[in-house]
């Protein structure tokens, strides 16, 4: 009911004045990422400028860090 009520109200504002700000809280393990695949992004699809992920930032900075990121040094120390 609330992404219906929220999908209906975007569309009676006009396009230029449409200013959307959408968060996901909880804690780790929630499923914020699931609910958002699978229940919301559909229907933002097209009213989202930009759709920031912080898993997928998470993913592109451990990845860049390699054996400096937090991880890594974790990882090691707990092996």
């Amino acid at each position: 009911m609330f992404l219906e009520r929220l999908q209906a109200c975007l569309h009676e504002i006009p396009e230029e004045d449409r200013r959307l700000l959408v968060v996901i809280a909880g804690h780790n393990g929630a499923g914020k990422t699931t609910i958002y695949r699978e229940r919301i992004s559909g229907i933002l699809t097209g009213l989202l400028a930009e759709h920031l992920n912080p898993d997928e930032i998470e993913k592109a900075i451990t990845l860049d860090l390699g054996e400096h990121s937090l991880q890594g040094r974790v990882r090691s120390t707990c092996s």
